[in-house]
């Protein structure tokens, strides 16, 4: 994930080729034909991290829970259950541990915010240990205040 991250739309366009044999373009218009162009997507300015398997640990869990409540990471996990009744039909079942409203409302969720300049500061160096003191004590404030 750490690695695509990083990765521009050119560097995209080029794994979808690679993997579906179609531009990105057209893979998205038809997984969503009312959007219009590419260039209305927002690519890879947020990322999710969803873990699959057929069980979850207690230990993911708890996991999973804390990178979510208290560090607001996009990060879930799901677990599948295959069925196949006696007359033949075939089920599949999923259980997340977050629900996705739930989700998405905590990743849209800022825990504190940090006020940006395009300024330079002109600071000592000591005036500037300070600030960003109190700028990461405020910060654990509000962790502490959400969680």
């Amino acid at each position: 994930m750490s690695d695509v991250a990083s990765w521009g739309i050119d560097k995209i366009s080029e794994v979808c080729t690679k993997y579906t044999g179609e531009s990105l373009e057209d893979v998205l218009s038809e997984v969503f034909p009312d959007e219009g162009d590419l260039e209305h997507f927002v690519i890879n300015k947020t990322q999710r991290i969803i873990l699959v398997g057929f069980a979850i640990e207690p230990r993911l869990e708890r996991m999973v829970e804390w990178l979510s409540d208290g560090y607001g990471v996009g990060i879930n996990a799901v677990s599948l259950k295959y069925i196949r009744t006696s007359a033949g039909n075939e089920m599949l079942t999923r259980t997340a541990i977050i629900a996705e409203q739930v989700e998405e409302a905590r990743v849209k969720t800022k825990k504190f915010t940090i006020p940006m300049s395009d300024e330079p500061g002109e600071y000592e160096e000591d005036q500037l240990r300070d600030l960003l003191l109190r700028l990461f004590v405020a910060g654990l404030g509000d962790r502490a205040t959400n969680s």
